[in-house]
């Protein structure tokens, strides 16, 4: 009679645990413990970001036929292109760097981008991230500079550029 192979617990653990800690494993160059949990954390963050970044990406493109293909492609180039390259950057240990770069993309991401006409993501909710990912590697004083700069932007931007039509954008005090 033959036995069925199956995967156990402990051999998933035995693979999977290695590659996990070898994505996740700061620079040498850190010594600090505070500073290594940081950039464990922001290896992981990116990872996670890079990989349901595009898989959200596809989604919603496959959910809106109206946007082309080239547009999608050239999304998803760029994406897996920075995450790669905040990656890199951040397992040579450049940290607060990496998270300045990175608080920048999502800021862009979630405040300009919704306005842009035929935007696979309307939903300017997405601003929590970037304040939440200052609030964990940068200092109280400059996550609230952050979040007075976040709204005051959106609300700036909202004034400017009209919604293309109430059903498909939020309103100003939803934003806000």
């Amino acid at each position: 009679m033959s036995r069925k192979k199956t995967l156990s617990p402990d051999t998933f653990s035995k693979f999977c645990l290695p590659i996990a800690d070898f994505l996740t494993r700061p620079s040498a160059l850190l010594v600090d413990l505070e500073a290594r949990r940081r950039s464990r954390l922001l290896l992981i963050i990116l990872l996670l970001f890079t990989l349901f970044g595009s898989l959200i990406l596809i989604y919603e493109a496959l959910k809106k036929p109206e946007i082309p293909h080239p547009r999608i492609w050239w999304m998803l180039g760029v994406i897996w292109l920075a995450g790669s390259l905040l990656y890199v950057l951040a397992r040579r240990g450049y940290t607060e760097m990496v998270t300045a770069v990175f608080i920048v993309i999502l800021f862009l991401f979630s405040v300009v981008l919704p306005l842009a006409p035929h935007t696979l993501s309307p939903l300017p909710y997405f601003i929590v991230f970037p304040l939440l990912l200052s609030a964990l590697f940068f200092s109280p004083r400059w996550t609230i500079g952050l979040t007075l700069f976040s709204f005051l932007t959106t609300a700036v931007l909202y004034l400017f550029v009209a919604p293309e039509s109430a059903g498909e954008r939020p309103l100003l005090l939803e934003t806000i």
